[in-house]
């Protein structure tokens, strides 16, 4: 394809192939420039959304966001939608419940940790060990993440200490 990256500029990625249901994901962030740092779940076998996308956590300095990826934006039918000028507003409705935006100031060239809980159709963020926000929403129960990765927009970001355990439960009460 000409152009590069069918979905025209993209950023840089790197993930692990890991398997987990429900999983604690820790890691320590640094914006050095970057523009935004997502912290995602892929199920590579799932074809109903963009590149098996699950959910994700994004990090700006201005704000952090959860996001259902397999019933929100990246589903391949509201992608579709989103792109047609025709039917954008029907695309956006449909995605009415399936992100949250968390406002805030993330200093950046300052390390910081961010810890996402996810249990069954619920994920909740923690910024330097404070509670963010959580998103409850059907996609992020989806019964197999096979991947986690990274994708960092924009120039630089330092990533560092990243731990992904089996969660419970518990964890999220």
């Amino acid at each position: 394809m000409k152009g590069g990256h069918p979905l025209g500029q993209h950023g840089a990625v790197a993930g692990v192939e890991v398997p987990f249901k429900d999983a604690v994901i820790e890691f320590r962030f640094r914006f050095e420039g970057a523009a935004s740092i997502n912290a995602v779940c892929d199920d590579r076998a799932f074809t109903n959304s963009h590149a098996g996308h699950i959910c994700r956590a994004t990090i700006m300095p201005k704000l952090i966001r959860l996001g259902d990826d397999r019933e929100g934006g990246m589903r391949n039918d509201i992608l579709e939608m989103r792109r047609d000028p025709n039917r954008k507003a029907e695309g956006e409705k449909l995605m009415e419940g399936r992100t949250k935006t968390f406002p805030m100031k993330i200093e950046t060239n300052q390390w910081h940790r961010l810890t996402m809980d996810i249990v069954g159709d619920e994920m909740r963020a923690s910024l330097d060990g404070k509670f963010v926000g959580q998103l409850k929403s059907p996609g992020i129960g989806h019964p197999t993440k096979s991947r986690f990765h990274f994708t960092i927009s924009g120039k630089e970001a330092l990533l560092d200490d990243v731990k992904i355990w089996a969660a419970e439960p518990a964890h999220v009460k």
